[in-house]
């Protein structure tokens, strides 16, 4: 959704955002992820790979309900790296 910017920076604008569904989250959900985004803020630009795996999980959980929750992932790892490789062969 976002414009592709030079050096593999992704620009999201406002009208960008106002496009993407957000689920409704519930209050555990809420709460997992006020804990993990503070877990973030501390980890000082550091790439925290298993904070944004449960990141993850929590809001697939969400929007794919917890019984779905690896389909959901593997579904939107497969999306993401589709639109990576095509935006690496555009001309």
């Amino acid at each position: 959704m976002g414009a592709v910017m030079g050096g593999g920076a992704l620009k999201l604008e406002a009208t960008h955002l106002a496009g993407l569904p957000v689920p409704r989250f519930s209050p555990a959900a809420v709460a997992a992820l006020t804990r993990l985004g503070a877990a973030l803020s501390r980890s000082n630009g550091t790439q925290d790979h298993a904070t944004l795996a449960e990141i993850d999980r929590v809001v697939c959980a969400e929007v794919f309900g917890d019984e779905r929750v690896d389909a959901g992932l593997a579904a939107l790892t497969a999306a993401a790296s589709s639109r990576l490789e095509a935006r690496r062969h555009r001309p």
